[in-house]
C-alpha cells in the first residue's frame, strides 16, 4: 500500500509540475486494470528507468482509451498507454506504425513520431520500397483495404497501404 500511495503522490506532483512534457521516474508505473497505478517489471526489454507519459482521465477519472488531442497534436493510447515508437515497453509495434481501427472493421495505418505524436502527413508519399501510399488529408493515416477517387482517378490500396 505504503508503494502505492508513494506512486500515485509522484506522479500527481510531476504531472502537476510538468503537465505537457515527458519526465523520468525512478519507476515504472501504468494504470492497472481499475485505475490504480500498478508497477511495471523491468528487465533487458524494459530498462528500470523509462519515459513517463500524461494518462487522460475525464472529468469523472476514467481513463481514456483511443484518440487524445492535446493542443494541435493527437495521441493514441493503447491498453492504457501511449503509443510511442521510441518507448519498446509502451509500443506495440518497433518502427512507429499502428494499424487502428477507426470505425467498426476500417483500420488504416498511423504514422506516430516520437514522443507519441501523431504525424500529421497528408497526400502521396512514395515508401521505401518504391510503392506509392496516400494518407488521407484530415485523417492522416493511410488508405488501407480500400478504394478512393483522388482528383478524378480511382485508386486501390492493399491492406498495407500500398496502392495496387
Amino acid at each position: 500500500m505504503k508503494k502505492f500511495v508513494k506512486a500515485m503522490i509522484l506522479c500527481f506532483v510531476i504531472f502537476a509540475i510538468y503537465p505537457t512534457t515527458n519526465a523520468f521516474a525512478a519507476n515504472t508505473y501504468v494504470a492497472g486494470t481499475h485505475g490504480e497505478w500498478e508497477e511495471l517489471e523491468t528487465g533487458p526489454m524494459c530498462p528500470s528507468k523509462i519515459w513517463v507519459f500524461n494518462l487522460y482521465a475525464d472529468n469523472g477519472n476514467s481513463l481514456y482509451n483511443g484518440w487524445v488531442q492535446s493542443g494541435q497534436d493527437w495521441y493514441y493510447i493503447y491498453k492504457r498507454t501511449m503509443v510511442d515508437p521510441v518507448n519498446k515497453c509502451s509500443n506495440p509495434t518497433t518502427n512507429g506504425w499502428m494499424l487502428i481501427d477507426r470505425d467498426a472493421g476500417k483500420a488504416r495505418w498511423y504514422l506516430f513520431a516520437p514522443g507519441g505524436k501523431l504525424s500529421k502527413k497528408e497526400g502521396w508519399e512514395q515508401g521505401a520500397n518504391g510503392k506509392w501510399m496516400y494518407f488521407i488529408p484530415g485523417d492522416y493515416g493511410l488508405a488501407t483495404n480500400e478504394s478512393l477517387v483522388i482528383n478524378g482517378t480511382k485508386y486501390y490500396f492493399d491492406s498495407n497501404g500500398y496502392m495496387k
